[in-house]
């Protein structure tokens, strides 16, 4: 009966092996033949120094198993073993890939502002053994306390811009963009500071009242119009039209100043009937008229 003598071999000579930074990564090197068999680690990155393998016996042959703690991408690269016996030699290369987060995107900036929308844009960052799933730009109100909330817009990894709405007229806000991808969330990009455009008043003052104090002479007063979206902000003042009735031509008096709520006309016909309204305005345009309030002046 004749013997068949086995050199030492491996089934596949070159493996893909990725692995996450910060983890740790084991390398098997695992080879057949018969024994005695001989496995040594003859090459790794920089030729640095690997740690001790644990060595075992298989079915087959022979394991060596060296484990890296904590990996880093200094760590990726080629790892070359080499397994030999008496009757003939055979090598195996694993080819090592580290995966870590994204740096954070570049040059991100604003180019295109409106009153309740910005555009924003960026360059993608390196993204080392791992493609980047998708992009979140992160914003909130610059007045607001350092632990508000941001509110988020995400988009594709494919995607190097984003339009931002439901904003706010005339605010300032701050915002930034953060890198994704299967590993985890990358650190923001440099912060971003910006204002809304203004808007014209988008809303008429509240109560209108009007008062004859003298008999050529008006008191009017009103309310700003106010909530919480901010639609009246940076107002540089209001209007007061007024025009007697049947009369097809009204006067403006302008009212400098957002905290003025209250002028007096005079000059007027005395024992006349007149429309008073009110407006807001500022440097784009004039909101809309409070609705109209009619008085008497007095007599003489």
């Amino acid at each position: 009966m004749k013997i068949v003598s086995v050199p030492a071999y491996f089934r596949n000579h070159h493996i893909n092996l990725s692995g996450v930074a910060g983890e740790v990564l084991k390398l098997v090197c695992e080879a057949e033949g018969d024994l005695p068999l001989e496995i040594k680690w003859i090459e790794s990155p920089g030729n640095r120094p690997l740690p001790a393998p644990h060595v075992r016996y298989t079915s087959a042959g022979l394991a060596s198993e060296i484990e890296l703690d904590k990996i880093a991408p200094s760590d990726a690269g080629r790892y070359h073993c080499h397994a030999q016996n008496e009757f003939g030699s055979d090598s195996l290369i694993i080819h090592v890939t580290i995966s870590e987060v994204p740096d954070q995107p570049k040059a991100a900036e604003v180019y295109d502002i409106g009153s309740r929308w910005v555009n924003v844009r960026w360059v993608a960052p390196y993204s080392p053994g791992s493609p980047v799933l998708h992009y979140v730009v992160q914003f909130r109100e610059l007045q607001q306390h350092l632990d508000a909330a941001w509110s988020n817009l995400t988009v594709t990894g494919s995607t190097f811009s984003a339009r931002l709405g439901t904003l706010l007229p005339a605010t300032e806000y701050e915002l930034h963009v953060i890198a994704v991808n299967k590993v985890g969330i990358g650190p923001p990009s440099s912060p971003i500071k910006f204002k809304t455009q203004q808007e014209a008043p988008a809303s008429a003052p509240n109560d209108v009242t009007i008062e004859a104090t003298e008999p050529e002479t008006l008191l009017v007063r009103w309310k700003p119009f106010s909530d919480s979206s901010g639609e009246d902000k940076d107002v540089s003042g209001y209007q007061v039209l007024y025009k007697e009735v049947g009369s097809p031509h009204r006067a403006i008096k302008t009212v400098r100043g957002s905290y003025k709520y209250q002028t007096k006309i005079s000059l007027l016909k005395q024992w006349a009937k007149y429309e008073v309204a009110v407006r807001a305005f500022n440097n784009v345009g004039n909101g809309p008229e409070s609705n109209i309030a009619t008085v008497t002046t007095l007599e003489g």
